[in-house]
């Protein structure tokens, strides 16, 4: 009978405090955000993206540090596709790396839909660590189509340290 008597006489930021505690003990993780895929990609079509990358500017020099190559469903922060390319690969011709995802470099299992038009995000990473940020490293977002050959994309260290959605897309 103490116990009730207690428990109906504790402050009252405690009890507001209950339903935290009690979804606390019941959670069952962070909802999943939907992604929708407005437009999917017509069946068979040829999952690649492949490109080169030109480095400008001060990277044009750079001789460390890694690129990171990757493509997500537009609002999608997690990539689907992703590879990883040391700044002086040997494939390097001047200031321009070549670079190609397809189906093999799937991040999920299994490859989620993909739409006709994705979001490509290189990211110049001057330690080689992707789990670091320095004040070094550059990204670039643009917009290319789900098959696309020809991507070009260009990296300017002058490019401020986050994503530029506005970037022109290729075919």
């Amino acid at each position: 009978m103490n116990r009730t008597i207690r428990l109906l006489t504790a402050p009252t930021t405690w009890l507001l405090a209950v339903p935290w505690i009690l979804a606390a003990c019941h959670d069952d993780g962070p909802t999943p955000v939907p992604v929708v895929v407005a437009d999917p990609v017509e069946p068979g079509t040829v999952l690649r993206f492949t490109g080169q990358i030109t480095l400008e500017g001060a990277l044009a020099e750079a001789r460390a540090g890694t690129l990171e190559v990757s493509v997500r469903n537009v609002g999608d922060p997690t990539p689907v596709l992703s590879r990883t390319y040391v700044v002086d690969d040997p494939w390097r011709v001047g200031s321009t790396i070549a670079f190609g995802l397809s189906k093999e470099d799937a991040t999920r299992d299994p490859l989620p839909v993909m739409g006709r038009v994705m979001e490509l995000v290189v990211r110049f990473d001057a330690d080689g660590n992707p789990r670091t940020r320095s004040t070094n490293d550059r990204e670039v977002v643009q917009r290319v189509s789900t098959g696309s050959t020809d991507v070009v994309v260009q990296l300017d260290p002058s490019d401020a340290a986050v994503s530029h959605a506005s970037r022109p897309g290729t075919k």
